[in-house]
């Protein structure tokens, strides 16, 4: 085991007294205390992740392979109490998709899932000593995020991005883009001369596009924006061969663009 503690929903396993561990007992049983979640989702087109439509809480078997935590060593009570095992779950399970942060021994580079934990107690001579944490992440992939900021003049309007993805879907970046004057803007991949255009921005107007959600706003009255706007959402390209992406700008702006690296591991 190389897990050494994690975050999730911005709270440490090691605040909360605990640690990852491996129980080896045959004398170990482990029991639901009826707190594991169903979830009803939907995948939208643009997203390797599932949006939550509904929880449901259900008192099921489960045969994955669980993270093992017990209270951190040296501890002069290796017993967790019921209070403290409701404070465990009050923590990890809500029926909700939440950030998850794994901390390895041997890895440094940060990647997080969102999802959810379902819980059961581990009982050992009639009293519990530990907890079998069962993770399901929203999508098939880790993440690691990144952002970038270009600053664009008449001199350059040109700006590259890496995209080392281990997914070859596009990626529908988040991008803020605030015009140095007022002009009509188009954003434009190089790689298949897709299109993204805004007409009659304002000068110091900061367009803001959410791609996963599909939603674009400005930072001001900006009334015409639904008919101004092409609907073209910007999309960042990888493929086994191809990891640059070439953009341009029709106008001088600053550019703040954020997105998140599918990545195809686990959690152990």
């Amino acid at each position: 085991m190389s897990l050494i503690d994690f975050t999730y929903a911005d709270q440490k396993l090691s605040n909360f007294g605990y640690m990852p561990c491996s129980f080896d007992s045959s004398d170990l049983s482990s029991i639901s205390f009826g707190s594991n979640a169903t979830f009803t989702t939907i995948r939208l087109n643009s997203s390797s992740k599932n949006k939550l439509l509904s929880t449901k809480y259900e008192d099921v078997y489960t045969t994955s392979e669980p993270i093992q935590i017990c209270k951190k060593c040296p501890s002069d009570n290796i017993y967790i109490t019921h209070e403290e095992f409701r404070l465990l779950e009050r923590w990890l399970n809500r029926g909700k998709y939440l950030k998850l942060t794994p901390k390895y021994e041997y890895e440094n580079e940060e990647l997080y899932f969102y999802g959810y934990f379902n819980v059961q107690a581990l009982i050992y001579g009639g009293r519990i000593v530990g907890a079998e944490l069962t993770f399901t992440a929203n999508s098939p992939f880790a993440y690691k995020y990144v952002t970038q900021s270009f600053d664009l003049t008449n001199n350059k309007l040109t700006f590259s991005l890496n995209s080392i993805s281990d997914d070859f879907k596009p990626i529908y970046p988040n991008i803020n883009i605030t015009l140095k004057q007022a002009s009509d803007l188009s954003l434009m991949n190089m790689i298949d001369n897709s299109v993204t255009s805004i007409k009659n921005c304002s000068e110091n107007e900061t367009i803001s596009i959410n791609g996963e959600n599909k939603i674009i706003t400005s930072s001001l009255s900006h009334t015409s924006l639904p008919n101004d706007f092409n609907y073209e959402f910007p999309k960042i390209y990888t493929s086994y061969e191809i990891a640059t992406n070439n953009f341009s700008v029709s106008a001088p702006c600053t550019v703040t663009i954020s997105y998140e690296l599918p990545r195809k591991v686990g959690v152990y």
